[in-house]
């Protein structure tokens, strides 16, 4: 479905549903804590298919009444607070959407669908390794000798 927009003295705009999700996918990889998009198998089969990345994979784009009602399907990174990252990215969505297209945003739904664990040692506070790291060597320093 195209959006469209007239102007009197020029002509016609349109945006498709694919630019919103487009955008809609680039500003939810720009929040801090959300590690990937998570796209249904339409994508990976036309992304395997075509040989084209499929750069809206992950999101939902319904307009009704001229207002784009967008659905994200999200994996976090391992160890962040969920509500705040799914908070952050819905603000940020909502902004693009609406300052580069004009089209009023009604909702923004995140669906987390999954955990990344490969950030878990990069969230890791530096003193929290370190701590480890000590508590890991005082345990190798104990003597286990047998006294009997």
């Amino acid at each position: 479905m195209e959006n469209n927009y007239e102007n009197e003295y020029t002509g016609n705009i349109k945006i498709s549903d694919d630019v919103i999700a487009t955008l809609a996918a680039k500003a939810a990889k720009e929040v801090e804590g959300i590690a990937d998009l998570i796209g249904g198998i339409v994508g990976n089969i036309t992304a395997a298919v075509l040989g084209k990345k499929d750069t809206s994979k992950g999101i939902d784009v319904d307009m009704k009444d001229g207002a784009a009602y967008i659905t994200l399907h999200v994996k976090v990174n391992y160890g962040v607070k969920i509500p705040e990252v799914a908070w952050k990215a819905q603000e940020n969505v909502k902004t693009v959407i609406e300052s580069m297209t004009g089209i009023t945003v009604g909702k923004v739904n995140v669906s987390v669908e999954g955990i990344d664990f490969k950030e878990e040692t990069a969230s890791v506070p530096e003193e929290t390794v370190s701590d480890t790291e000590q508590a890991q060597s005082e345990i190798i320093d104990i003597d286990v000798t047998d006294e009997n």
